[in-house]
């Protein structure tokens, strides 16, 4: 199971599975932070240092990346925000009015004067960042073909959720090698 853990041992509730206790232990220790996200499509020019982000991870505003200049909307300018994770939880459910009010505060000086924003969205993700990891790549339940994994399980990021990804499928590959 690669979702986030906490996503994960609900679908094991709901489908009655249970863990042994040190698993599910071993998993319940398992934090996240949240982080709510704008996303702004602008009409006009928009100013942020090469290569076109921002980050200033003790702002309430951590995150302000330009889509556009960093290649990735090369037909659009769009821009993304990120809440720090002590802004997010404490405003997570917070009205998307209160969401985009205070992402556009922060546009603003970023924005030429002529520059407006065409359309806005808020994204909310409850498990964004690992806060508290499993020490190991993946948790291989005991006594079940189960495995979790993802970027929660021995370093966080894409990095490692893919080696994660690689130690749940040899800890499969051995399980079954040995059931065989």
């Amino acid at each position: 199971l690669t979702p986030p853990v906490p996503q994960s041992l609900a679908l094991l509730r709901a489908g009655e599975i249970s863990l042994a206790e040190d698993d599910a232990a071993a998993l319940e220790r398992i934090q996240y932070d949240p982080c709510v996200c704008g996303l702004f499509n602008i009409a006009g020019e928009v100013f942020l240092p090469e290569p076109g982000a921002l980050q200033r991870p003790h702002a309430e505003i951590a995150w302000i990346a330009d889509n556009h200049s960093m290649g990735i909307s090369p037909n659009a300018r769009i821009l993304t925000l990120h809440a720090s994770p002590g802004f997010s939880r404490a405003h997570y459910d917070a009205p998307d009015s209160f969401w985009v009010d205070r992402f556009t505060a922060e546009l603003a000086s970023f924005m030429k004067t002529d520059a407006h924003i065409v359309e806005a969205q808020v994204k909310r993700w409850r498990y964004s960042q690992p806060a508290a990891l499993h020490p190991e790549r993946c948790l291989l339940a005991a006594g079940e073909r189960l495995v979790f994994a993802g970027d929660a399980f021995g370093s966080p990021r894409v990095e490692g959720a893919a080696l994660s990804g690689v130690a749940a499928g040899r800890a499969l590959l051995t399980l079954l090698a040995q059931k065989a």
